[in-house]
């Protein structure tokens, strides 16, 4: 199963080597949960019903939907495939809601420049670019500073976003690295390296 816009969009099977749509009806609040998280694009979303927008595709699930007990996609009942009763205009579109988990952290980094420059500065919310505002972090003159956030339980990590300072000293995150994983060797260095910052304007 798809989402036509990646996280978001009219949802779409693979049957018989074409895409085709999924019906709108009975589709829950639960489905559309273990949907976005199958398809690693949050814990939950809304579904709504929406013209097919592959011209002429067939419809091939309808009266799909989860019980709680479903751990897998594969596992929710539906009537027999091509056996639907809906019309072009009653797809399922779903929007996942990526929710934010570092809001909800607990963050460290190996110094604190002064008492503006905490390290749960960045993930507060704010995301004020001034450094008086309170609103970054900011380690002092480490040989090998780091920061990281503990996010209290096991997630699949599907975007990082990093604000960087405005009022001055943009370059000094450049090939700062971001690495995501469970493992807190040499400060988190030996978890994957997700990538690292290229030249990241303010």
């Amino acid at each position: 199963m798809r989402l036509a816009e990646g996280c978001s969009g009219q949802l779409e099977v693979y049957y018989k080597g074409t895409w085709g749509n999924v019906c709108f009806n009975q589709i829950d609040t639960y489905t559309t949960s273990l949907l976005c998280q199958q398809l690693n694009c949050g814990t939950s979303g809304t579904v709504s019903n929406t013209r097919s927008r592959l011209k002429g595709s067939p419809n091939w699930l309808d009266n799909f939907k989860c019980r709680p007990h479903d751990s897998t996609l594969w596992q929710c009942p539906s009537a027999y495939w091509e056996e639907r009763k809906c019309d072009e205009d009653e797809v399922a579109s779903i929007t996942c809601k990526q929710e934010n988990f570092a809001l909800k952290g607990t963050a460290t980094q190996s110094s604190q420049f002064d008492s503006n420059g905490a390290a749960g500065k960045a993930i507060d919310g704010n995301r004020n670019t001034k450094y008086a505002e309170r609103s970054c972090t900011h380690t002092k003159q480490d040989s090998k500073p780091w920061w990281r956030v503990d996010l209290h339980n096991v997630y699949t990590v599907t975007s990082v976003t990093i604000t960087n300072r405005g009022d001055c000293c943009a370059q000094r995150i450049n090939g700062a690295e971001i690495r995501v994983g469970n493992s807190l060797d040499d400060n988190g260095n030996q978890n994957s390296l997700y990538v690292v910052l290229p030249i990241l304007m303010a």
